[in-house]
C-alpha cells in the first residue's frame, strides 16, 4: 500500500533485493569476506529460511572452497530440485573433478567440463 502512494518518496524494497545485495557484497569483498564463511555455513542449511541466500552468499566467496564441498554435497542430494540443482551447478564450478567422479555432467549436460562458465539457477535474484 505505501509502495503505491506517491506523496511520501519511498520505495521499499523486497527481501530478494537485499539478499541478493548481500550476495553480491560478498563477492566484491571476496578475501575479505572469509571471516562470515563459519557462519554463513551454518545458516546455509535448507531447514533454515535463509538457508539459501547464505548459500548465494557462500558461492559468491570463491576462496570459501574447500569449507563449500561439504555443503554442496548435502546438498545435492535434497527433495528440492531447485537446491540440488544449484548445487550440483556449483560443484561443477568449483570442484570439477569431484564434479565428475559423481557423474554430474552426464546428468547435467549443460554444465559443460571445458566451456562457458556455468551459471546456476539464481534463487535471490531481484525481479
Amino acid at each position: 500500500m505505501l509502495d503505491r502512494q506517491s506523496l511520501i518518496p519511498l520505495r521499499f524494497r523486497r527481501a530478494q533485493g537485499y539478499q541478493s545485495m548481500a550476495s553480491a557484497g560478498f563477492g566484491m569483498l571476496g578475501n575479505d569476506a572469509l571471516p562470515a564463511v563459519p557462519v554463513l555455513l551454518k545458516m546455509a542449511s535448507p531447514t533454515n529460511s535463509y538457508g539459501n541466500a547464505a548459500f548465494d552468499c557462500l558461492y559468491e566467496i570463491k576462496h570459501s572452497g574447500a569449507l563449500l564441498l561439504p555443503v554442496l554435497s548435502k546438498q545435492l542430494s535434497e527433495n528440492d530440485v531447485e537446491i540440488s540443482y544449484n548445487a550440483a551447478g556449483a560443484l561443477c564450478d568449483l570442484y570439477k573433478t569431484e564434479a565428475e567422479a559423481l557423474g554430474l555432467f552426464r546428468k547435467f549436460p549443460e554444465f559443460k567440463i571445458h566451456g562457458t562458465p556455468i551459471i546456476p539457477l539464481q534463487t535471490n535474484a531481484v525481479p
